[in-house]
């Protein structure tokens, strides 16, 4: 096994548990965005201190923080909504969610960067797909069936 892949476990098992510890802050009633910011320090901490063990220079240029900025605006607003959903559905349906929202860079990576299409590609895209069908579908039948007096319907 490589590093990338030991990288790759480590992060599956980071966002995992970020994923569970959201829902136990959520059961708890804590709110969002203090959990949010203190994640971010927490990560600024780290990051900070395992450079500086590792003897990296910290450093970076213009570009890299100018693209950094935008990134980490997008990366707050999805922990925000992760939490918000995680509010008002169950962490099975919103994690999954999450997860499979990662077909949107393979695809664009498969447009801007021409990546190769194998046929593994293609079932996990509609693998996706059909993820997202059965989760909508999901939701209607879990409404449908929440409300006192009505039936499950059949749309």
């Amino acid at each position: 096994m490589r590093s990338g892949h030991i990288y790759i476990l480590l992060s599956l098992l980071s966002y995992s548990s970020l994923g569970i510890l959201h829902k136990v802050a959520e059961v708890k009633k804590c709110r969002a965005l203090p959990i949010s910011l203190l994640m971010c320090v927490w990560c600024l901490v780290s990051l900070v201190v395992i450079g500086f063990l590792a003897g990296r220079n910290l450093s970076a240029p213009a570009g890299v923080i100018g693209l950094a900025l935008p990134v980490g605006v997008c990366a707050g607003v999805a922990i925000l909504a992760l939490q918000s959903a995680l509010s008002l559905g169950d962490i099975s349906t919103s994690w999954l969610a999450v997860n499979l929202s990662a077909g949107i860079p393979t695809v664009l990576s498969i447009v801007l960067y021409k990546e190769p299409i194998t046929w593994l590609k293609v079932l996990a895209l509609l693998a996706m797909a059909l993820s997202m069908i059965l989760l909508w579908k999901d939701a209607q039948v879990s409404r449908d069936t929440a409300r006192p007096g009505r039936e499950a319907s059949s749309e």
